[in-house]
């Protein structure tokens, strides 16, 4: 069972772009990560709720020290907020706290498991907990040797670490890491492995908003690389956190390096071709975050890189390809022009314009599809763009359809309409007509829409610029 962007100003706006799309993936990731912890551990009742006086006066029991109702109180637990409410208007977190020094495994078991859910229903109740002074029991707890209190404990403390940064903090500073070890020789099971690596996942989940300590860093990389080592039959849950809490190290500025060595590089990217969705997806990702640091990086990963993107072209999963075109769009946003030829030639970029015009991937793959090719246009050199114009003409139609879509977001508007303008430089250049691809997606009525509709100023100059030079018969001009 498991609980668990080549001007400055470009650059700017791609390092604007990385870092709300980063904020956006942290938002899916947290709902997923919740779901996967707020898990009652007791069924809800199915004979409704007790009344609301019988469950104050169960918790002013409890309160004055009458443990024998602590399983009573545990069994009113499920995902209605009323006992919550209920329990956090008493005072009864403090009591129940309090009963984790008990000499009695049954009584601390049982508190153990309230404040299990109390703290999955919501961060204010995480917060409470701590507050209440939690961390003063973490040691003793630790070092019980009950594994249904340790495993607990662990449990306990990774809901709290997934609610905040102070949470968090408490739970790294309080030393109890050191613990680990010890447990793992007491308890060695695939179980006991799974719940800290599920911890770590949590703590370092947090650590954007934080400076974290590289020396936590190293610890959490060594286990997860240990992690891939542990060789069971059912070992996907424990394999999946590995990864995503290596591919969340990847996303901290001061800790990243921490990550690129040759043992974690070859590591995930053998789990890259997972054929489990749960191990691929935050390995690919792992990969596109590192990808949004500098060329440098994108150079020393790319020979490596490459054929595992080619290989991961042929999926349908929408999953893989949000974070394969995640990935290679951190590539084709680089400023070294090598690296854009390299996509060129691998032809990674042929099956985009039908998927982007005929909409028929996810929206969320579809997006990064859309940045990989107004990144790739707008970089490109003019042989570059002939290449790719050649092999694949719908890409003038794939970049007028984008500009077509509701609700799209602003920094990629502002890319694909410079693409665009730079596509346009090179048909007039060589002498290529792209009227009929304008006249279909009445490109005109678009851009004349977007500067009387778009509030962006940005945005408008560069409607209107595309508009008065490559699209508006002359006679038409004012």
């Amino acid at each position: 069972m498991s609980f668990r962007s080549s001007d400055l100003q470009l650059q700017q706006q791609c390092q604007q772009r990385h870092s709300e799309i980063g904020q956006l993936r942290a938002q899916k990731r947290s709902q997923i990560m919740n779901q996967k912890r707020r898990k009652i551990d007791f069924e809800p009742r199915k004979d409704g709720l007790i009344p609301i006086e019988e469950m104050q006066n169960l918790c002013y029991e409890v309160i004055n020290g009458n443990t024998n109702c602590l399983m009573r109180l545990l069994e009113t637990l499920s995902n209605d907020p009323v006992p919550y409410q209920i329990i956090k208007s008493t005072g009864t977190i403090k009591t129940i706290i309090k009963n984790l020094k008990s000499d009695n495994n049954d009584i601390i078991f049982y508190s153990l498991s309230i404040l299990i859910n109390y703290s999955a229903f919501s961060p204010e109740n995480s917060n409470e907990i701590c507050q209440q002074g939690i961390s003063l029991y973490f040691e003793y707890l630790i070092n019980a040797n009950d594994e249904r209190i340790v495993m607990h404990l662990l449990w306990l403390m990774a809901n709290i670490a997934s609610d905040g940064v102070i949470p968090s903090e408490i739970i790294i500073n309080s030393g109890i890491i050191q613990y680990f070890p010890s447990v793992l020789q007491r308890f060695p099971t695939l179980r006991t492995r799974s719940q800290i690596m599920w911890l770590f996942c949590s703590l370092v989940r947090r650590s954007e908003n934080k400076q974290i300590d590289s020396n936590f860093i190293q610890v959490v990389i060594q286990f997860a690389m240990s992690c891939f080592e542990y060789s069971t039959n059912d070992n996907d849950e424990l394999i999946s956190d590995a990864c995503w809490t290596l591919q969340y190290i990847a996303l901290i500025p001061e800790q990243f390096k921490l990550v690129l060595t040759k043992q974690v590089i070859e590591k995930m990217l053998y789990c890259c071709r997972s054929s489990e969705i749960k191990i691929a997806v935050p390995s690919i990702r792992f990969f596109g975050n590192l990808l949004t640091y500098d060329d440098e990086i994108a150079k020393q990963l790319i020979t490596q890189l490459l054929p595992i993107l080619i290989y991961l072209n042929d999926s349908i999963d929408p999953s893989i390809l949000k974070e394969l075109y995640y990935a290679i769009s951190n590539i084709t946003a680089c400023k070294d022009i090598s690296l854009l030829q390299l996509i060129l030639d691998s032809k990674l970029l042929y099956n985009i314009p039908i998927l982007v015009i005929q909409r028929d991937v996810s929206k969320m793959a579809r997006e990064e599809m859309e940045w990989t090719l107004s990144n790739f246009c707008f970089g490109a050199t003019n042989q570059m763009l002939q290449t790719l114009l050649t092999n694949c003409p719908a890409v003038i139609a794939a970049l007028f359809s984008i500009c077509t879509e509701q609700s799209l977001p602003s920094q990629l508007l502002i890319i694909t309409l410079k693409s665009i303008r730079n596509v346009c430089r090179f048909c007039d250049d060589n002498k290529v007509s792209i009227n009929d691809v304008a006249e279909e997606f009445q490109f005109e009525t678009v851009l004349e829409d977007i500067i009387i509709n778009e509030p962006n100023k940005r945005i408008k100059e560069l409607a209107t610029n595309l508009l008065e030079n490559y699209f508006r018969e002359p006679e038409m001009m004012l």
